[in-house]
């Protein structure tokens, strides 16, 4: 006689049918309303584990004797099962996310928000006083740092918005997924009534059929449940990507800043020494007077070329840019004033 799998599976797989069609049917509703009504119903838990039927595989692959064909739909069936019972714990870990973000994000929303108003109060010049005798090197160094640390922030920030986009798309799609859901309910409940037993058929096929078939009810039953609870954190875990783009901001902001300011100090201190290269040109140019000839063209070029620093270092100023070939002609021209005259000596 022709016997049925385990039917303690049907009337959950017809409940989460008109389940999930009810709320694609009414989508401001929520599955998480008929929590009482699942609890009465027959539990989907499968009477095999996702070891033990790994053990099963195991044992079949080093089997010499079992026939190719037979064989191999086991190999099939185990491997179906596994995958099921797998997905099914990976969104049975995803529902109880959820649940925790339900309850854990709004509080992390607000202490967020809270930091983020505390260092609104500390101004980003006020951070810079600590570097105010630092060489011209030094705060080089330092305004490069500041730069990747700018570049870095502004990319958290494009990811937090992404991430805001993402979850308020994320109803509809997982309007689509019940649907589907609903459909491969549908199926599935057809499939618990065919037979499990075929006559003439290895009762480890018989078996293996009925763990697949009820894994993949398992399997189901999960992927409900996450979606679910992804419907019922969700306004909970957008304020916190809110509280986290207000966050990415204000560091975009004041590390922004912070480079604007740095840029004027380093700009300021470049202007400074270039003028003061231009200076000890003309001092150097009036000392050579009357000397050997060699010694005063290079005297003149010296001035000429610090004069040419000192302009460029201005227009650098204006513009922001960090070309520090400025600081590298300067030595150069005392370098080459330094050799001549070293070479005129001896």
């Amino acid at each position: 006689m022709m016997q049925t799998t385990n039917l303690r599976h049907l009337p959950l797989l017809l409940l989460l049918a008109t389940w999930t069609l009810s709320f694609v049917l009414h989508p401001g509703t929520s599955m998480a309303q008929d929590v009482e009504i699942e609890k009465t119903t027959p539990s989907a838990a499968i009477s095999v584990s996702v070891d033990e039927v790994k053990e099963k595989l195991d044992k079949l692959q080093n089997d010499t004797a079992m026939e190719k064909k037979t064989k191999e739909s086991l190999g099939n069936l185990y491997r179906k099962t596994i995958s099921n019972l797998e997905s099914a714990a990976s969104d049975g870990q995803a529902a109880i996310d959820y649940r925790k973000a339900e309850k854990e994000a709004p509080i992390q929303a607000s202490a967020l928000r809270q930091k983020t108003l505390d260092k609104k109060k500390i101004s980003p010049e006020s951070t810079l006083k600590q570097y105010s005798d630092e060489s011209l090197e030094k705060l080089e160094s330092l305004l490069l740092k500041e730069k990747a640390d700018l570049a870095a922030v502004d990319a958290n920030l494009t990811k937090t918005k992404e991430s805001l986009i993402f979850e308020s798309q994320r109803p509809q799609a997982i309007r689509q997924q019940l649907i589907d859901a609903n459909h491969t309910a549908t199926g599935i409940a057809k499939a618990l009534q065919q037979p499990t037993v075929i006559p003439d058929e290895p009762p480890a096929i018989t078996e293996a059929r009925r763990w697949a078939r009820e894994s993949e009810a398992e399997k189901l039953d999960k992927k409900i449940e996450m979606l679910d609870q992804e419907l019922l954190s969700q306004s909970m875990r957008i304020e916190l990507i809110k509280a986290e783009k207000e966050k990415a901001e204000h560091s975009v902001y004041f590390v922004n800043a912070r480079v604007d300011q740095l840029e004027q100090i380093v700009n300021d201190r470049r202007q400074a020494k270039a003028s003061q290269v231009q200076v000890e040109a003309e001092q150097s140019q009036l000392q050579v007077e009357g000397l050997d000839p060699l010694l005063q063209q290079l005297a003149e070029s010296n001035t000429d070329l610090s004069r040419q620093i000192n302009d460029i270092t201005s227009e650098l100023k204006q513009s922001g840019d960090e070309n520090d070939k400025v600081s590298k002609w300067a030595e150069r021209i005392n370098q080459d004033y330094k050799s001549a005259r070293q070479k005129l000596e001896i």
